[in-house]
């Protein structure tokens, strides 16, 4: 309802876009958390829609989010390869967006590296997601806490435990 809310109001007011591409954000999240991995094509729906509207305005966190959660979905629903291809992008197309997108970027194409048995590219990408971690601002995180230090951390420390290394995954969540 937000979304329709929204969407109808910025005809009148374009200046209305960013919030929209933040409801679809948003939509896309809450939609996605509840919907089971087969039925992805509402949450990539409001990802693409963002998408879209961050390259209108443009916007490059909201692109690096778009980008970052299109990513996501798709390696939910097992399809790897195109999504290091959008978790990629918002790596690369997004390079001034901010830290917290950046760095979730990072988190979770370090995951979907792993998944293809790319460990080198999984080693880097947390390297990386580590990194920005340190970086960020609580006060202006896009994110909203989802990603962070912690979560770094227990990314290593689940996927090492994958890789049959769990003394080195233990030493990121002691």
């Amino acid at each position: 309802a937000l979304v329709t809310s929204v969407r109808a109001q910025v005809d009148d007011t374009p200046a209305l876009l960013p919030l929209l591409a933040r409801v679809h954000h948003a939509a896309g999240y809450i939609v996605g958390m509840g919907t089971r991995t087969q039925e992805s094509a509402l949450p990539l729906h409001h990802y693409h829609e963002m998408e879209q509207l961050a390259r209108l305005i443009p916007d490059e966190t909201q692109l690096c989010l778009a980008l970052t959660y299109q990513g996501d979905m798709l390696r939910r629903r097992g399809d790897l390869g195109k999504a290091v291809l959008y978790l990629e992008a918002a790596r690369d197309k997004a390079p001034k967006a901010e830290v917290s997108a950046r760095g979730n970027a990072y988190q979770l194409l370090g995951r979907t590296y792993l998944l293809t048995k790319n460990t080198r590219g999984f080693e880097r990408a947390m390297a990386e997601a580590e990194e920005l971690a340190h970086q960020i601002t609580p006060e202006i995180d896009c994110t909203r806490g989802q990603y962070n230090l912690a979560a770094v951390y227990e990314e290593y420390g689940k996927n090492y435990g994958m890789l049959g290394q769990p003394l080195k995954g233990m030493g990121y969540l002691v």
